[in-house]
């Protein structure tokens, strides 16, 4: 039984390309990947419905499960790092992506999964770059409990999305925070995190209620940011309480780009 292997690459799986899979990938003896596996389906239509490794713990490379128009399941229950990038973007038959062992990868990429209504990753301390998960029209909630540091979450155009939850228990806010056009995101929880000088936080057209403006107004201060941008204006979010209003005013007079309701 393979239990370790460095790399595979089956990059177009599609019925137009040379690995044309179908029904369910599986490797159910591996445990380590040195290297990196690629599985495109390129939007062909493929026929792979599954995928599979139960006993994979590590990777030192990159996974790519991307583009499978037909995938309606990901199996990695014991997958604990990935030094690259995993990648389970564009599956559009995807309800559910759960990662409960995942503790670390430079980039997580769960985007543009038209049914995909919920990501549970309760371990996941560390994304060294990027969480990306834009473009999930029926993703309701997004919720890192372990998170310690991530510079750059992206949830954009998640449209049914209502609440987004990081630990942050690093004690900063993404330095990059853009959920623009999440038109029904109103709840946000950092744990207390501060923003960073610098920092861009893109929160318009979305739906806030006023706690969440004011947290973000208030994470500035505590933050003491002075060329930060907050973008809160537009959709239906809610203007500031009196105390978030002189935290929005003390934030422009310190040199930051702050527009609210």
């Amino acid at each position: 039984s393979l239990v370790s292997v460095n790399s595979i690459d089956l990059a177009n799986t599609g019925a137009g390309g040379p690995s044309n899979i179908a029904g369910v990938f599986s490797l159910p003896s591996l445990i380590t990947l040195t290297g990196s596996l690629e599985i495109y389906g390129f939007g062909f239509g493929t026929a792979m419905t599954g995928f599979s490794l139960p006993l994979l713990v590590n990777c030192d490379g990159s996974i790519f499960v991307a583009t499978h128009n037909n995938l309606t399941s990901i199996s990695l229950p014991l997958l604990e790092t990935v030094t690259g990038s995993l990648n389970l973007g564009q599956n559009n038959g995807i309800l559910s992506i759960s990662l409960p062992s995942f503790v670390s990868c430079d980039h997580l990429i769960i985007d543009s999964c038209s049914l995909l209504t919920s990501i549970s990753i309760p371990s996941l301390e560390t994304a060294i770059a990027s969480i990306e998960v834009s473009n999930c029209p029926s993703l309701l909630a997004f919720s890192a409990p372990s998170l310690i540091y991530c510079p750059s979450i992206a949830t954009l155009s998640c449209t049914s999305l209502t609440s987004i939850q990081a630990a942050c228990s690093g004690g900063l806010i993404p330095f990059i925070l853009n959920c623009t056009s999440s038109t029904s995101l109103d709840s946000l929880d950092f744990g207390g995190a501060v923003a960073q000088d610098g920092c861009e936080i893109y929160l318009d057209d979305c739906n806030l209620s006023e706690a969440s403006v004011d947290l973000i107004l208030q994470a500035g201060i505590d933050g003491g940011t002075t060329v930060s941008i907050y973008e809160l204006a537009g959709g239906s979010s809610q203007p500031p309480s009196a105390a978030g209003i002189l935290n929005r005013d003390a934030l422009q007079l310190a040199g930051n780009t702050v527009n609210t309701n």
